[in-house]
């Protein structure tokens, strides 16, 4: 997942990170600004790096002496200065009332979309972040079921592929080891996962489920009157695989069944009483 794809807000995919490298942009812009509206040596120094450069938005930095050659500290700064006039994050007639806050927010505007979106035209996006925020998914959960939708879940293949396994296999079962191999069809987890769909088909009553693969599932969830419950199955089943994984235990059907008994057992003395009614589905 690009670093910047982070920076989107939780609504739209991200994870609402803060960028520090724009936040030092917006305070170095505001500094910048605040030189340029004082006379003075160092604004006379900027001036003669910069000032043909940016005459076209700040006419009275034109005349006097200017360096042949920019320096590359100094192009970084006539970019910046161009691009904060560009967006209007600062106005060139109004410099000592740029404010850093403001420059930050219109800098994060536009961080590019979640590469996800273009595989998936047909998604109703909003619905999947609006579901992946949802209160009955554990921070756990959502973190991996997150990983699991951007596909950049750490499989033994992804890691291969970065030069951090040596074959890439799964270590069950010795087969190329990926997010739906993982999750749905390797010897180990084919019980589980037919085990869940048949829970799932009980619960969904008519309204059908996309339940072939783990990953569409989870894009593919409706507005349901069981929503939460769904929710809920479909992400403890991600944290069982997942934590079967990594402590070398196999997946089984009972041991998964006691495991969703005890989650839904803790969850419904809490928040979520309504999900003590699960215990009859499974």
């Amino acid at each position: 997942l690009p670093y910047e794809e982070l920076f989107n807000r939780v609504e739209e995919g991200g994870l609402g990170l803060p960028s520090i490298a724009v936040r030092c942009d917006s305070l170095f812009l505001t500094q910048l600004s605040r030189i340029l509206s004082v006379n003075g040596p160092h604004r006379n120094h900027l001036i003669y790096w910069i000032g043909i450069s940016l005459s076209t938005w700040l006419p009275e930095l034109r005349g006097g002496l200017n360096a042949q050659i920019i320096t590359p500290y100094f192009k970084k700064i006539i970019c910046l200065l161009k691009e904060s006039f560009l967006l209007e994050a600062a106005n060139p007639q109004g410099l000592k009332q740029v404010k850093a806050k403001k420059v930050y927010q219109v800098f994060m505007n536009s961080p590019p979309p979640p590469k996800v979106l273009s595989k998936h035209t047909g998604v109703e996006w909003d619905r999947v972040w609006r579901n992946l925020r949802s209160k009955v998914i554990s921070l756990q959960g959502r973190d991996l079921i997150f990983s699991v939708i951007h596909n950049i879940y750490k499989t033994k293949s992804r890691l291969f592929r970065m030069n951090q396994h040596p074959s890439g296999l799964c270590s069950w079962c010795r087969v190329e080891e990926t997010c739906s191999h993982l999750f749905t069809s390797c010897i180990y987890t084919t019980d589980t996962w037919i085990y869940l769909k048949n829970v799932l088909r009980r619960i969904s009553g008519n309204q059908p489920l996309i339940i072939d693969n783990l990953r569409l599932l989870f894009l593919d969830i409706p507005p349901h009157r069981n929503l939460n419950e769904i929710l809920f199955l479909v992400s403890f089943y991600v944290i069982y695989v997942h934590s079967c994984k990594f402590e070398g235990n196999n997946p089984t059907v009972s041991h998964l069944k006691g495991f969703l008994k005890h989650t839904i057992l803790v969850y419904s003395k809490g928040k979520f009483p309504s999900l003590g009614n699960l215990n009859e589905s499974l």
